[in-house]
């Protein structure tokens, strides 16, 4: 029975069965993992996932990465595409402002999986701001980092998207959220792969 959509335990199992693969392999890797499978493995339960958000891989050997992903898809019945770089081909993830901070969440071997600040995630949420699909993971990641109005949420994003502002559906959806006031942040998960 394919394993799809992804739930955390999903996400942690397919990625450990690649970290096997890799090893084998002696293949050296940085994988840096956005959206919602980085807020499944780091901030918070949330729904399930469709695939796995990666900016483009930092390797040597992108063959081997990309045979050991369609191995774990085929193995786990996951779709071929369950790991990609697709983020990478839009403007979605921030680049020429505010720095981003990392958090390795695995590192063994020359195998190293990351993901961004809690801020971070914020304003792509934001940026996409899909109904039904990103308003949840906007409320969870306003209350677990604290924000308590707008205008602090709108110097966010603008401090990582320089130039740009809040879409008028963001900034009603971030009313709406902060209005709320709820003061419940989200449990953080356990390390996904044991404490680094």
């Amino acid at each position: 029975m394919p394993n799809f959509p992804m739930e955390r335990k999903d996400i942690i199992d397919a990625l450990s069965e690649l970290i096997t693969l890799l090893k084998t392999s002696k293949t050296k890797v940085k994988i840096r993992v956005v959206g919602g499978a980085a807020l499944s493995l780091r901030y918070f339960n949330r729904l399930a996932t469709t695939d796995i958000d990666s900016l483009d891989f930092t390797t040597g050997d992108h063959e081997t990465v990309q045979d050991a992903i369609l191995l774990v898809g085929r193995n786990l019945g996951l779709p071929l595409d369950w790991l990609n770089t697709e983020v990478s081909k839009i403007d979605a993830f921030p680049t020429v402002g505010k720095e981003v901070h990392w958090e390795t969440i695995f590192s063994e071997s020359g195998i190293e999986i990351a993901v961004p600040s809690a801020e971070v995630l914020l304003v792509m949420k934001l940026k996409a701001n899909r109904p039904g699909r990103d308003t949840d993971d906007i409320r969870k990641l306003i209350t677990q980092i604290g924000f308590t109005d707008l205008a602090q949420v709108e110097q966010l994003f603008e401090d990582y998207y320089p130039g740009e502002i809040l879409s008028s559906r963001a900034s009603k959806t971030t009313k709406e959220i902060i209005s709320e006031k709820k003061t419940d942040a989200p449990i953080f998960p356990p390390p996904p792969f044991g404490e680094q």
